[in-house]
């Protein structure tokens, strides 16, 4: 029975002690400073996230082939339009390795944000992207926001998958 006690005690420890440290190095907490960026867009600007210091940002990581990025699209630069005025800004982050692909993308769907050239996926690792499109939203003192996931209601730094970014609880989320 002892032995039994031990046993369980020490599986107790263990899965603790891997709770605890599973997301070290994983993925980014509400609350972290944002790691910053430093792109060019497509015109040859640097941009970083210091020129946008005092303004919500939603960092938007997307690529001209992925059809959810192309569905979503439309609604983030209506949601851009909406709330450029209000202290917020879109960052869309280009994941792609053709460039004229990207410009062709952003005339089709009439971009007016800033769209970044990440084709080394430079910033891509800085933020342990997962997938396209993938979002973080950054708070008016540079740090990862939490939102709470629509599916699951578990607080998240990334919103993975195509949003209605257009909603008046996701806008409200935005502008606290």
């Amino acid at each position: 029975m002892r032995k039994v006690l031990i046993y369980i005690f020490c599986l107790f420890l263990v899965s603790g002690f891997l709770s605890c440290t599973k997301n070290i190095g994983v993925g980014l907490n509400p609350g972290d400073k944002a790691p910053e960026i430093s792109l060019k867009d497509f015109n040859g600007k640097e941009i970083s996230l210091e020129v946008y210091k005092g303004k919500t940002i939603l960092l938007n990581f997307w690529a001209s082939w992925c059809q959810p990025c192309i569905e979503e699209a439309p609604e983030l630069e209506q949601l851009y339009r909406n709330l450029k005025d209000k202290d917020f800004v879109i960052i869309g982050i280009a994941v792609d390795d053709d460039e004229e692909a990207v410009k062709e993308f952003i005339k089709k769907y009439s971009i007016t944000y800033p769209i970044l050239n990440d084709s080394k996926s430079k910033i891509s690792r800085k933020y342990k992207t997962k997938g396209y499109p993938e979002s973080f939203v950054i708070d008016k003192q540079g740090k990862l926001k939490v939102f709470r996931n629509p599916l699951n209601g578990y607080p998240e730094t990334r919103i993975v998958g195509p949003r209605e970014w257009n909603s008046k609880s996701f806008i409200l989320e935005i502008l606290s």
